[in-house]
């Protein structure tokens, strides 16, 4: 066992802390029950505490959560089952299911794989014949493990060390192994640290180093606080200069997107007034244009004032010609074509100079039009003047708006590049502040102030948590200091995998003591071939599930005194079945044969064919030999008769189920609608079914005649039960298989 594991098994056995105050030293040694809890917990929570005793150099049993696991403790024994078993009434077993169990060892194989299924499915013991040599010590490592992680106890015995040993440097380095070693003598280097002597000594001298390594790391924690906690207050600082830069960029952005509609109201300003909206250099230039334009246009409007004037008195004075000419019109028209009938005529008479008058009007009248529209002419062309200067003033202002638009957007991106930059090197100078935090989960999520509270918040939380431990590492280390010799006799109770020989079983007084004083979930007996009763059943009356692995008996042990086998292969020979083996299909040409007795070359020269009366096509192959009752051998069908039918002919006439299985292990499953019998490791598939008898089916592997049979299934539907079905299967197929037998031979 590695130093580590040697720390972290000693380093679990802390008492739980004082209800009150943080420096009380325990009155007298108190031991908790909290052994009791890392028996019934759940892999997830021994890992969980086992890592914390190796961070700190202890646990406590007061913040231990609910074991995940069902206690053991009511599981009963075994016993009376093994007994009945050796005294041969193992047919009355309700067979065993096995599940597929997944596993972490990839080279186990598929006969080892079968093998753990069955062994961690029994509800009281099952039996594995092994060869000689180490082959099976992986399937034993893997089903120490497999138990371990349910959260289990094992006592894992052997008739000698070496065997012990084997399957215990498989399991090192397993977080999940706690283990315990009794040897007969010194063990090999690696499993040295897992002997009671050495966890003792660890526990009373490595945990107490720990305590005070422990308090040392304390007293450093306390000086680190007030730094840890000035971060968070510069952090904090940070954020309010971070988010200032923030809003000024946020600010120049905006009034970058303002900066033409700014320009443009500036440069209208007030037409003509000189004065622009705000003050600056732009608006100065805005004033200067507007003035030049003003004192250019000057001496136009005075000449546009006056030529105003003069056209507005040829106005009136034209109106008042035009109005006297058209008073002398009807007279000169009527005395012109002497209308002599006419009033106009007369009061014509009565003028003496009217056609003189009339003349001058005339003439009047086209001099003031002419005048009318030379003035109406230069009024234009001055007013095309003041539209020029206009439009020369727009022009200037467009160029001036222009330049001003360029020359403020490259101010405010000069300004905001300045902010950016500011605001990189401060995510730099952040990184580097939450950096100073030791731990992930200390430091701020995000980069607002809450997220910098709840850091802080659960760093008060962790370094509380840690005040707390720091308190009981000081009663801790004096409490070891003084109960360490008691409590180092309590390390089998920690344990989960218990392991010794059987003359350490017999003449070691720890491990007496911990066989009659603890109760353990499984026992595993390597070599139980040599093993006695006298030995097995007294073990065996503290466990509720045990798993026997041996060698095969002698074939002259079996053939001469059957009576006398010790309790392993009495067992096998007891429960183990080969039934339904003898049978097999073949094809001769075109027709199906099937063998329901194995015939040797001599045998085959005395077969006798007849056929059937009733149905002449099938023939029939009876076995005579002298001095022998003959007896069917071979049925052979015709061409046109296929598998599943000869099957059904087989059940129906001669009431037997010809199974043809070349692998002799079997398998229980019960599901929702049927109990089935997997017979061999075929991987599940729909096949070919045979209907045998109401609600049983036997499952052909493939189409091909002859394909062999992958499983038999019985319909709940039907009324079928587990027990109807293990009696079908031991009357038909002569299968004595409890599911509690494996051969890896």
């Amino acid at each position: 066992m590695t130093r580590e594991r040697q720390a972290t098994s000693s380093a679990t056995l802390a008492p739980p802390r004082a209800a009150h105050g943080r420096h009380e030293a325990p009155a007298s040694p108190h031991f908790p029950a909290w052994e009791d809890w890392y028996r019934t917990a759940s892999q997830d929570q021994q890992i969980e505490v086992l890592a914390q005793a190796r961070r700190q150099g202890f646990a406590y049993s007061r913040p231990l959560p609910t074991p995940a696991n069902r206690p053991h403790s009511d599981t009963g024994t075994c016993l009376p089952r093994l007994v009945q078993a050796l005294a041969g009434r193992g047919d009355e077993f309700v067979p065993a299911l096995a599940e597929p169990t997944a596993c972490s060892d990839a080279s186990l194989g598929d006969r080892r794989v079968h093998a753990l299924s069955r062994m961690l499915a029994t509800p009281d013991f099952c039996l594995v014949r092994r060869r000689v040599g180490p082959d099976h010590v992986p399937l034993l490592a893997e089903a120490i493990l497999q138990i371990v992680r349910r959260g289990e106890r094992v006592l894992f015995l052997s008739s000698t060390q070496q065997a012990a040993e084997a399957a215990l440097e498989k399991l090192l380095g397993k977080t999940e192994i706690l283990p315990l070693l009794y040897a007969d003598r010194e063990p090999c280097e690696l499993l040295r640290g897992i002997t009671p002597d050495l966890q003792a000594e660890a526990l009373r001298q490595q945990a107490l180093r720990q305590a005070r390594e422990s308090r040392d790391r304390a007293a450093r924690r306390g000086e680190r606080r007030a730094a840890i906690e000035s971060i968070y207050d510069e952090i904090a600082k940070e954020l309010v200069r971070r988010d200032e830069w923030d809003r000024q960029a946020e600010e120049a952005r905006r009034r970058a997107t303002m900066i033409a509609s700014e320009v443009e109201a500036e440069s209208h300003g007030l037409p003509g007034s000189g004065r622009t909206l705000p003050s600056g250099p732009f608006s100065l230039e805005l004033v200067e244009l507007i003035k030049r334009r003003n004192h250019a246009l000057e001496s136009v409007a005075s000449e546009e004032r006056a030529l105003k004037g003069r056209l507005a008195e040829q106005l009136l004075e034209l109106e008042s010609a035009r109005k006297s000419a058209s008073t002398l019109e009807p007279m000169v028209a009527a005395k012109e074509h002497r209308r002599w009938w006419s009033l106009a005529y007369w009061r014509a008479r009565s003028m003496t100079e009217l056609e003189t008058t009339h003349a001058g009007l005339a003439e009047k009248i086209a001099r003031l039009s002419a005048e009318k529209a030379e003035a109406e002419a230069r009024l234009a062309g001055l007013a095309a003047r003041i539209a020029e200067a206009n439009e020369e003033l727009n022009r200037q202002k467009s160029e001036l708006a222009i330049a001003e638009i360029g020359r403020r957007q490259r101010e405010w991106s000069h300004r905001l590049s300045d902010l950016e930059a500011a605001r990189t090197e401060w995510d730099a100078i952040w990184q580097r502040r939450i950096m100073t935090l030791e731990k992930e989960e200390h430091r701020p999520i995000e980069q607002t102030p809450v997220s910098v509270m709840e850091a802080r918040t659960r760093w008060l939380a962790a370094w509380e948590e840690d005040e707390k431990d720091d308190g009981f590492a000081h009663r801790w280390a004096a409490f070891l200091e003084e109960a360490a010799d008691q409590m180092s006799a309590r390390l089998p109770r920690l344990a989960n995998v218990v392991a010794g020989t059987l003359t350490a079983a017999k003449n070691d007084v720890r491990l007496r003591n911990t066989l009659a004083g603890e109760s353990f979930d499984w026992l595993i007996v390597d070599e139980a071939e040599k093993f006695e009763e006298a030995d097995l059943l007294p073990l065996v009356r503290r466990s509720p599930r045990l798993i026997l692995v041996g060698q095969p008996a002698a074939q002259d042990t079996l053939m001469s005194c059957p009576s006398g086998l010790l309790p392993f292969h009495k067992l096998w020979h007891h429960l183990h079945g080969e039934g339904g083996s003898r049978y097999a299909w073949t094809r001769e040409a075109d027709r199906l044969c099937c063998t329901l007795r194995p015939l040797s070359l001599q045998e085959r020269a005395h077969l006798e064919c007849e056929n059937l009366a009733d149905f002449p096509e099938i023939e029939l192959r009876v076995l005579v030999l002298p001095k022998t009752r003959p007896c069917l051998a071979q049925v052979v069908f015709p061409g046109s008769m296929g598998l599943s039918t000869a099957k059904q002919f087989i059940y129906r006439e001669l009431q037997e189920v010809a199974v043809e299985r070349p692998d002799p292990r079997t398998r229980w499953e019960e599901g929702e609608d049927a109990i089935v019998l997997h017979l061999g490791l075929f991987p599940v598939c729909s096949g070919v079914a045979v209907e045998l008898d109401r609600g049983v089916r036997e499952i052909l592997f493939d189409e091909t005649d002859p394909s062999p049979t992958c499983r038999v299934e019985f319909a709940k539907a039907e009324g079928w039960t587990l027990a109807q079905a293990h009696e079908w299967v031991r009357r038909y197929l002569d299968l004595r298989d409890v599911g509690r037998t494996c051969d890896l031979l």
